[in-house]
This record gives C-alpha cells, structure tokens and sequence, in this order.
C-alpha cells in the first residue's frame, strides 16, 4: 500500500502500531524495554514489508523536492529473506539550478531475527558525494564497507562489530 502523508501522519501511523504492538497494559512512568519478540511484534503490526510513503519537501513556502520512505517488498539478501527498506530524496528541477540533491538509502533488515544485514548510502548533494556500503556478519561479528568518494577513491575497511546489533 501507498499512502500520501505528512511527516507528523507517519509519526502518529507508526507510534499507534508501536504502541499497540508493544506496550499494552503497559502503566508506569519507565520508558520500556524491548524485547527480540516485541521489536519483531512492532514491524508485522505496523505492516513492516508493505507500506511505503512519499512526502513533499517545503522550504518555507515553496515545494522543492519529493521524498519516499518504503518497505514495500521482501527480498533475498546474502542468503537471508529481509524486508528491504528504501529512502529517497530529490529535489524539484528548478532546484537543481542551484543545488541538486539525489539521495537513495537502502537498508535490509532480516525477517526472522529484525537484525540489519547492511545498508547502503547513495548520496549527491550539491557538490557532495558518497556511495557506501556495509554489510553485517552477525555470525562472526564482523561487518564490511565500501565507500567510494567524489574522486574515485575506494576505501575497504572490515572489522569486528558487537554480536547481533540492531543497527540500520
């Protein structure tokens, strides 16, 4: 499902599933603590795998790009089924005159587990770039990125990481 919204829609969309996913019959003033259970309760109530949203961006009184936010598919991500969350953001071509912005951020989180198995950056602002990428092997603790920068440089760095975090 598609649906048009303002930030503040989405805000209250989501908080009405979290809340309804995860803190029933919860009465005390403490912030809660969230269970594996209760995080994977949370992403099938509020339709984790079918939604996607887009939004119009303002500066002031004038509309000048469009952003989405989605997680309308699940695919096959190094091995794993995972919902595959994208982001975008563009601006408006009479915005591009002076500052063109074309982001796209993509994340895949495990269906099973709701641990991340990377993300990836895909960023043009203005004169800004960078495209990064990093993957998760929550097995071994150990991630991998890949950045490549205006110029064409590639950085590779890989390293160990904390065991099943919860990172997008």
């Amino acid at each position: 499902m598609l649906f048009r919204c303002g930030a503040a829609g989405v805000f209250f969309g989501v908080s009405l599933g979290f809340l309804k996913g995860s803190l029933s019959g919860y009465a005390s003033a403490e912030p809660p603590v969230l269970s594996e259970t209760a995080l994977l309760e949370t992403a099938r109530t509020i339709g984790l795998g079918r939604e996607g949203y887009i939004y119009s961006v303002q500066w002031g009184l004038w509309r000048v790009g469009r952003a989405t936010l989605g997680a309308t598919e699940i695919v096959r991500h190094n091995g794993r089924e995972s919902y595959h969350i994208i982001s975008s953001a563009n601006s408006l071509p009479y915005v591009d005159t002076f500052y063109r912005v074309r982001d796209r951020n993509e994340s895949w989180l495990d269906t099973e587990t709701f641990l991340s198995l990377g993300f990836g950056k895909y960023l043009r602002e203005g004169r800004f770039y960078r495209h990064e990428i990093v993957l998760y092997d929550h097995e071994d603790a150990r991630f991998s990125a890949t950045v490549r920068k205006r110029d064409g440089q590639i950085i590779l760095e890989n390293g160990f990481m904390k065991a099943k975090a919860y990172d997008v």
